[in-house]
């Protein structure tokens, strides 16, 4: 490797190095006011499943699949003995990185790509609203989706089927819109290659399978809950309810939209595209959980954005001064949105829960706000 090339190399390294720091600080701000699972509603949760399972239990590990709390990882922390709410904090901020570093690996040669992907997740006012949410599963399964798109374009099916059996064991929500892309994309991969003959028979097996999915008790009734239940709350996911979505968006939506243009006519690989309109479609048909898409959604605009910044040219001083004022205003953007989040709970609340230890008494909870950490 000659000078210039190992130059370059430390430089992205170093860059790398720069933008991770970023994203570990935005996410430790939160704890100038209280603990991570103070903010989200679900840490109690979690903190119970986490607590009370019994890891022999033959279908205990596959109760991702039908939308318990658990988690595979719950298990193995209960027989090496790890407490419990180290294995649910420490590896919510892992995931975090693995987030952004996932995105790192998905551009592959292009590092400047990659190096602006990690920080526009570290800076996503949207990012930020999940992981302050306390959405645990969607963390846990998002660095594997990411990475089952890498090992899709990449051809590296053994790989890929290991991303999505961690999909399927962590979230599913994020199986389904994994499982939907990849779906489409190899039926519009066969059609553009004109393997019609094959793409018949594709699509045979994948209807023989959906109709025979369909009458498996779990599939139907999971099926069932989401397309015929009439709560509010639950269909709409209960994300970043109340908020104007176009102020939290616009960044990514002005530098994501011609980011489309110019990957759609360099003829990019498809699979980033099919999940953009699939994410899209399930936001403005309102289907279950659709606010909850946003987060998905989100990361299609993340990685659009940083396509369109690494395909721009930063030769004069004026372009520098540009790229330099967005990532400071988009910096400055997260500081505050996440900065003046508040805890649902006191740290006071907190401690009088943890202490409270009277044999025979019980506690009552007056309001369901305060059913998750009483659980916990």
């Amino acid at each position: 490797m000659n000078k210039p090339e190992t130059k370059t190399k430390n430089f992205n390294t170093t860059y790398l190095f720069l933008v991770l720091a970023l994203l570990l600080t935005f996410r430790a701000i939160p704890l100038l006011k209280g603990s991570i699972g103070s903010f989200g509603y679900d840490y109690g949760f979690y903190l119970y499943a986490a607590s009370h399972l019994n890891p022999l239990s033959p279908t205990g590990w596959l109760v991702a699949l039908w939308g318990g709390y658990s988690n595979p990882l719950f298990y193995l922390a209960k027989i090496f003995f790890i407490p419990p709410n180290i294995i649910i904090n420490q590896l919510y901020l892992i995931f975090s990185v693995l987030l952004a570093l996932s995105f790192y690996w998905l551009f592959g040669k292009n590092k400047t790509a990659g190096i602006l992907a990690v920080f526009f997740c570290a800076i996503s006012l949207v990012q930020a609203e999940s992981y302050t949410m306390f959405l645990w599963k969607s963390w846990a399964a998002l660095p594997f989706l990411i990475l089952a798109f890498k090992f899709y374009t990449s051809k590296n099916w053994w790989l890929l089927s290991l991303s999505i059996l961690a999909v399927a064991l962590t979230h599913r929500t994020t199986l389904i819109i994994l499982l939907l892309t990849l779906s489409i994309t190899f039926a519009v991969e066969l059609i553009l290659e004109k393997k019609y003959r094959f793409f018949l028979k594709y699509l045979l097996v994948l209807l023989t399978f959906i109709f025979i999915g369909l009458f498996l008790p779990q599939v139907k009734n999971i099926t069932s809950d989401l397309i015929q239940n009439h709560n509010t709350y639950v269909r709409s996911g209960l994300f970043l309810d109340g908020q104007n979505l176009f102020k939290i968006l616009w960044p990514f939506l002005l530098l994501g939209l011609p980011g489309i243009y110019l990957y759609i006519k360099r003829k990019q690989p498809l699979i980033i595209t099919v999940f953009t309109v699939l994410c899209v479609t399930w936001f403005i048909f309102q289907l279950p959980f659709y606010r909850r898409f946003l987060i998905y959604l989100d990361l299609s605009l993340i990685f659009y954005s940083a396509y369109f910044l690494s395909q721009l040219t930063y030769s004069s001083r004026a372009k520098k001064i540009a790229l330099g004022i967005i990532i400071i205003f988009l910096s400055w953007q997260a500081f505050n949105f996440t900065f003046t989040k508040q805890p649902l709970i006191s740290r006071q609340e907190i401690q009088e829960i943890k202490n409270f230890n009277h044999p025979g008494a019980f506690v009552l909870a007056v309001s369901a706000d305060d059913a998750p950490w009483l659980l916990g």
